[in-house]
């Protein structure tokens, strides 16, 4: 662009392009777009699934900040108890994940939870028709919906620790006859938990 100084001098005065500063403008809004878009069409990632074999079979689970959950056994062992493994490889096992255990496990007749899961999921052990006794560890604070939903052989579930948190309402033992029976010293245990009744 030329314009006149005061002494009727042209001079040339160096601004940029305003058609060059748009066309860069919208080259930068498409390229975020594209990136936009590429990113919410990515499929998500989620933990990877490990397994481990011992003398029950071989489990899968999954490995996040320095602990494991239990997410299926996905081989058998012989027929009878079941212990759910306290480590991996090293690692703690804190959690039985969300339907971990779902289904008809016809070799499943009774199981050991350890002093070292501190969370069982949703559903973990539903339609386990052939459970009749579960012993849980003294670290489970947490207990989700459903856990021994549809375990129609399931006939006492035992205790070590204090009655673990649920969310208002949660039946833990819907429509199944099953007795939870807790230790003299802990703490939280009303006549009812989950939907069953409890004994000292």
């Amino acid at each position: 662009m030329q314009t006149p100084n005061k002494s009727g001098k042209i001079i040339l005065a160096r601004c940029m392009h305003p058609k060059k500063t748009t066309m860069k403008t919208k080259h930068t809004l498409v390229q975020k777009l594209l990136l936009s878009v590429v990113l919410l069409t990515m499929p998500a990632v989620g933990l990877a699934q490990l397994v481990y074999t011992n003398s029950y079979g071989t489990w899968s689970y999954t490995t996040t900040n320095g602990a494991d959950t239990i997410t299926g056994l996905t081989t058998f062992g012989p027929y009878g108890p079941v212990t759910i493994p306290s480590s991996i490889n090293g690692l703690p096992v804190t959690s039985i994940g969300f339907q971990a255990f779902y289904g008809d496990y016809s070799s499943m007749v009774s199981v050991t939870i350890p002093n070292s899961v501190t969370s069982i999921g949703g559903e973990a052990f539903s339609e386990c028709t052939y459970l009749t006794n579960v012993l849980i560890g003294n670290s489970v604070t947490n207990i989700g919906e459903g856990v021994f939903e549809g375990c129609t052989s399931l006939k006492g579930v035992y205790f070590l620790g204090n009655a673990p948190a649920t969310n208002v309402g949660t039946a833990v033992f819907p429509n199944i006859s099953a007795t939870v029976y807790y230790l003299p010293f802990t703490t939280g245990w009303g006549s009812m938990f989950g939907g069953a009744p409890t004994m000292p």
